[in-house]
């Protein structure tokens, strides 16, 4: 009766009493700008399209609403009241009524899509509760509208786990049953609704994450494994599945050790409870093995729970990978065996052979006679042509490592992560040895026994790895004599020369000159941007050379002489001191002093003659001796030119 001639005082005398509560004087002074609290009661509805948009959008909220508000109904009977669920708007979304109170819910025209926010329906608990984000409670003439004042109105907002709200649950019944008890209770019941609404959202956000996660996971090539520190597996894709033989529904759930078998290697870094990235480790599935590259992640929860993630990637993968990038360099077949001698035919020949068959090839000769060449040849020309091309020069490597480098080490709790040897790499392919009598015996031994098992071992393991390699050796020194010292093993040596291949030097083809020439200046001339020939004197002294150095000296003398002209044609002067200036770089030191003293006595009779123009006469005086004693000499170094001289 009091809130009453509050209420009129306020309507008719313009007087807000001052003892009326903060919220309820500002709300009726905002709504008094607005709405006329005596006059004919006015509802508004949404649409029956966006209704039924804003249901859909709020449907989850609906689903867990519904149930609980009707447990609310059925422990407040026989008491007549009605429970309604707004959004953040005020439209009322649903609404749940007791028999006894249906009738004077329908003659209010509370229905879903009504507002019942300040501005619409005036000060009610619903709309002060939008306003001020707090629980309230509105009886009989505290409502602005003489419409609502039978009734009293409790509400109590809804807020999401990030403090944002949501929507507003109301209680709506007669005045003469409402009790202060009712507030406690309408903020339990949006409570336990706020609860299970953001357990949901939360579960949605998650099963989003672990649905995302699990595509992304499955998408991978690599097999992923995850277990905590129980022993329990919580994870394990498609790929893993596959590996293992079990269905992920046999393996998700049950103890690790019913999976697989870890390493010891995997073993002491879990227990040293330390990360590590593509550790070489074989996995033990039942009856089968797996060799791969594993890396381990661990996760901390809250719970000190810890979650190892197990990525594997197949050790095939690393060889195709080599196979790529390694393999795809030999490009060189056996049209860069160039020449058309007698020694050149037959050398292709043989070639072709070898390439045919699967025994170890020896290839013997000269330094700089193109025993890489041959090797190539053989591998473009074999069934492993798209196989990689693994080379190792013997001699560059230190003896005390060449064990290492061929037969490879096994990762240790030290830090290393092991080193896969030169015939894993070579898998498939062609392992090239070059300077094979360089080799430390303990090294022969261990190529012996992999070219006779098949299988090798690395240093620091006990694994067998089955490698399946074409082995080519190169030497430029006689491997009998070496066998005869004890340098070699002679069982080394029968099996490396299964067969046997000799690259010709060069001054056994000198006819094959031109057709070198040739390809030389055509790769220099793309290299330096200018085409390039070689004049027919330059040519000649070319053919009559004997090349100790063979193909190396043969492209080093044109290089030097391309950068000794601008022009576009090399002439002997060029390549005469092309001769002489390689030589003077590149003699070995401790040479014999016959070859030393021959070369110079060459290079000094081809500088004569070219300063002399080719007049013997003048190349004899320049050189301080007869003219009969220079054409011996030339004759004797091959540096005449029999047709001119006919």
């Amino acid at each position: 009766m009091a809130r009453y001639e509050d209420w009129e005082n306020a309507l008719y005398h313009r007087n807000l009493p001052p003892h009326l509560p903060t919220w309820l004087a500002q709300s009726w002074a905002r709504c008094a700008s607005r709405l006329n609290p005596t006059g004919h009661y006015r509802t508004t509805y949404l649409s029956a399209e966006v209704l039924e948009l804003l249901l859909r959008q709020h449907s989850a909220l609906l689903k867990l609403a519904r149930p609980i508000m009707e447990d609310i109904l059925q422990m407040i009977e026989p008491l007549p009241a009605g429970m309604v669920l707004c959004d953040s708007t005020g439209c009322v979304l649903d609404l749940v009524a007791a028999s006894t109170m249906k009738t004077t819910i329908d003659q209010m025209g509370i229905a879903p899509g009504l507002f019942l926010d300040e501005s619409h329906a005036g000060t009610n608990a619903a709309g002060v509760a939008l306003i001020e984000a707090a629980s309230f409670q509105v009886i009989g003439a505290e409502h602005f509208s003489v419409h609502w004042h039978p009734f009293a109105t409790t509400a109590a907002p809804l807020f999401t786990l990030e403090g944002q709200m949501i929507g507003v649950l109301a209680l709506v019944q007669p005045e003469h049953t409402c009790s202060p008890s009712m507030l406690g209770l309408v903020v339990s019941t949006a409570k336990a609704i706020e609860n299970q609404y953001s357990i949901e959202i939360l579960n949605h956000k998650i099963n989003a994450y672990q649905n995302e996660l699990n595509t992304v996971i499955s998408a991978t090539s690599e097999p992923v494994l995850a277990w905590r520190s129980d022993g329990i597996v919580t994870y394990i894709n498609a790929h893993a599945a596959h590996i293992i033989g079990q269905p992920r529904e046999r393996v998700v759930g049950h103890p690790l050790a019913q999976v697989l078998l870890l390493p010891a290697t995997l073993r002491e870094y879990i227990e040293a409870d330390q990360e590590v990235s593509d550790v070489e480790v074989v996995l033990a599935f039942q009856q089968t093995e797996y060799n791969c590259l594993a890396n381990l992640r661990l996760i901390h929860d809250e719970a000190q729970q810890t979650i190892y993630i197990l990525t594997l990637r197949p050790i095939e993968q690393l060889q195709q990978l080599v196979n790529r990038y390694i393999g795809a360099r030999v490009r060189l077949g056996i049209a860069n065996l160039i020449g058309k001698s007698e020694a050149m035919r037959r050398l292709r020949r043989h070639v072709e052979t070898a390439a045919r068959g699967s025994v170890s090839v020896l290839i013997t000769g000269e330094t700089g006679t193109g025993k890489s060449l041959i090797a190539q040849a053989i591998h473009a020309l074999s069934n492993r042509a798209s196989g990689p091309f693994i080379s190792l020069n013997c001699r560059a490597i230190p003896r005390e490592t060449a064990l290492e480098e061929l037969m490879g080490f096994e990762a240790n709790r030290s830090g290393e992560k092991g080193q896969a040897s030169k015939f894993e790499l070579a898998h498939g392919g062609t392992l090239f040895l070059t300077e094979v009598e360089a080799l430390p015996l303990n090294a022969q031994a261990a190529v012996l026994r992999v070219i006779e098992t098949g299988n090798l071992i690395r240093l620091g393991g006990v694994r067998q790895i089955p490698v399946n390699v074409r082995l080519i050796a190169s030497t430029t020194v006689s491997l009998d004599e070496l066998v005869a010292t004890g340098d070699f093993r002679s069982d080394l040596f029968f099996q490396l020369s299964g067969i046997h291949l000799n690259a010709p030097p060069l001054r056994q083809r000198l006819d094959d000159i031109p057709d070198l020439v040739a390809d030389i200046l055509h790769r220099l001339a793309g290299e330096l941007g200018r085409p390039l020939s070689l004049s027919e004197d330059a040519l000649k002294i070319l053919r009559e050379y004997d090349y100790p150095g063979n193909l190396h000296e043969l492209q080093a003398i044109i290089e030097r002489a391309a950068s000794k002209t601008d022009s576009d044609l090399i002439g002997s002067d060029a390549v005469i001191d092309s001769m002489r200036d390689h030589r003077r770089l590149s003699d070995p030191a401790g040479a014999p002093i016959s070859q030393s003293l021959r070369q110079i006595e060459q290079a000094a009779i081809l500088n004569a003659l070219a300063h002399a123009k080719g007049n013997m006469t003048h190349a004899a005086q320049l050189l301080g001796i007869g003219r009969t004693t220079l054409w011996r000499k030339m004759r004797h170094y091959r540096l005449l030119d029999q047709q001119a001289l006919s």
